[in-house]
């Protein structure tokens, strides 16, 4: 499920799609930096042969690591371990889905790409969160540093995030978000190089010579993605209101809301 609730603050409905529907089935998943639980809860309530690993230090913030535990316990019993270090897994495991969103300094993801990226399973999905985060460009640097020497190959990017597989998957994993795409009924880019565009230039979009598609999010998510993930229609009016504005709107309406409309109710009232 993808409820709408505070855990999911940060992750857009489109990457819960997106994750969803790309994983392998019956997933071995690993989570880094799992912070409030929304994408580990979102993948586990959508298929509950999911086993989830969870790594987040957690530092100084023991009331979001219980938290998201007891979220973790009523929602996916069984399926969720929690471990405060990367250190902790065994070199031996394998898992289907690696999803990093740890701490965005570029010392930081290229430690957590080096130290996951060999535990990826042959067919397995690889996701990079806040690719291209304005505020953390040291996320995109470490990325684009370590990717190619990993034998990595990306294939889909979103909003915020960047899909990527090995190599030798690379045509299966393009084809499947191809497909999810189109049967979402979201419109997205691809290679000129591909597409046959004519133009002056050539316009590639390609990464390390890897054609890339890019889904249009700035426009509504079709009904199709609320059916995905399970989400019903008898939702908060604020909830809808705050979901569809877009973010600009929103952070002015709070505003009001927060300061100016008491500021107002107090005039009228003296």
């Amino acid at each position: 499920m993808w409820k709408w609730e505070e855990i999911n603050e940060w992750l857009p409905i489109y990457d819960a799609v997106y994750s969803h529907l790309l994983a392998p089935d019956n997933s071995r998943v690993l989570e880094v930096g799992t912070w409030k639980g929304g994408w580990t809860i979102s993948m586990a309530e959508n298929d509950l042969s999911r086993k989830m690993t969870c790594v987040d230090p957690y530092p100084d913030l023991e009331n979001v690591r219980v938290a998201f535990q007891n979220t973790a316990n009523v929602r996916a019993k069984n399926r969720v371990r929690l471990f405060g270090e990367l250190n902790k897994l065994i070199d031996s495991e394998r898992f289907d889905v690696i999803h990093l969103d740890g701490e965005h300094s570029q010392q930081a993801v290229e430690n957590d790409i080096k130290k996951t990226a060999h535990l990826l399973a042959f067919d397995g999905l690889f996701i990079i969160d806040d690719i291209f985060y304005h505020s953390f460009p040291g996320v995109t640097a470490a990325a684009f540093q370590y990717i190619d020497k990993f034998g990595l190959a990306p294939f889909l990017f979103s909003e915020k995030k960047l899909y990527l597989c090995n190599k030798s998957q690379y045509q299966d994993y393009y084809s499947k978000a191809r497909s999810m795409l189109e049967d979402v009924g979201l419109e997205f880019e691809e290679d000129q190089l591909l597409t046959g565009a004519s133009s002056s230039y050539l316009q590639r979009n390609s990464i390390n010579g890897f054609s890339i598609l890019i889904p249009k999010t700035y426009v509504k998510p079709p009904d199709q993605f609320l059916k995905i993930l399970g989400i019903k229609r008898e939702v908060s009016i604020k909830s809808v209101v705050f979901f569809w504005t877009p973010p600009v709107l929103v952070v002015f309406l709070k505003i009001m809301i927060r300061e100016w409309i008491p500021r107002i109710i107090k005039i009228v009232k003296n």
